[in-house]
């Protein structure tokens, strides 16, 4: 492995090639299907969910593992994810 002078430099230009997008606002009638969807969500089915997280939208396949209506976070296949940053739900 060759001699890395500046430390962490690598990783500073990866962060900074990151491109952040601004979350997108979803409509009402959009807000209404998600809820809807949330609401007749079971753990153990097999989802795609499309969320913001961190400057950029990530999309998540799996098992849903947990939903915790109290608090409003879905959780798939161990990652939490809350309510308000999900802007696609899929079966």
């Amino acid at each position: 492995m060759p001699f890395d002078a500046l430390k962490g430099f690598r990783e500073a230009l990866k962060s900074r090639e990151r491109i952040t997008v601004p979350r997108n606002e979803l409509s009402d009638e959009q807000t209404g299907e998600l809820n809807r969807l949330l609401t007749q969500l079971k753990p153990g089915e097999m989802i795609t969910a499309v969320y913001y997280s961190h400057g950029e939208y990530v999309r998540a396949e799996g098992l849903v593992s947990q939903i915790d209506r109290t608090r409003k976070i879905l959780r798939i296949a161990g990652t939490p994810i809350p309510f308000t940053d999900i802007a696609d739900l899929h079966r």
